[in-house]
C-alpha cells in the first residue's frame, strides 16, 4: 500500500491499482464501544480508522479487511445478505485478513482479536480458507 497524506485526518492509499479514501478518526472521537479500530464506509467508499491504529503497519490486518469491502463494492460485488460475519462481503474480507495475518506468521488470530470469539466457529473457518 502507498499512502499519500491529503490533510491532517484524510489519507489516499493506492492498492491494486485503485484509490482507497481513509479518514483517521480521534481517539476520542472514535465510536464508543467499538471495539475494532477501522471500519468500512460503504455509502462515502471511505475506511474510517481510530488514530491509535498503527495502519502502516497492520498488526492486526484490519486495513487488509476494509480494503477487500473496498474492492467489493468498486466491483459492484453481490452480497448475499446474510448476517454479520456469515454472509459473502464478511467472507471475503476476513479471508484476505487472515491471508495477511498467515503470510506474517500469525498462528492464532483469536490472540489479536479477542472481541471476535462469538464468532469463533464461523472465522474459524475463514482462517483455515485462507491457509489453502
Amino acid at each position: 500500500m502507498n499512502s499519500s497524506l491529503q490533510d491532517s485526518n484524510n489519507l489516499t492509499i493506492h492498492v491494486d491499482g485503485m484509490d482507497v479514501r481513509i479518514v483517521v478518526v480521534l481517539k476520542g472521537d472514535w465510536p464508543a464501544g467499538k471495539l475494532d479500530p477501522t471500519e468500512y464506509d460503504d455509502a462515502s467508499q471511505t475506511i474510517r480508522v481510530s488514530s491509535d491504529y498503527d495502519y502502516i503497519s497492520d498488526p492486526t490486518g484490519w486495513m487488509r479487511h476494509e480494503v477487500q469491502h473496498h474492492k467489493l463494492i468498486v466491483c459492484n460485488f453481490r452480497d448475499d445478505e446474510y448476517e454479520y460475519p456469515y454472509n459473502a462481503v464478511e467472507k471475503q474480507a476476513y479471508t484476505e485478513q487472515f491471508k495477511y495475518l498467515r503470510s506474517k506468521g500469525v498462528d492464532n488470530w483469536l490472540q489479536l482479536m479477542p472481541n471476535k470469539a462469538q464468532y469463533v466457529k464461523i472465522l474459524m473457518k475463514y482462517w483455515n480458507d485462507a491457509g489453502n
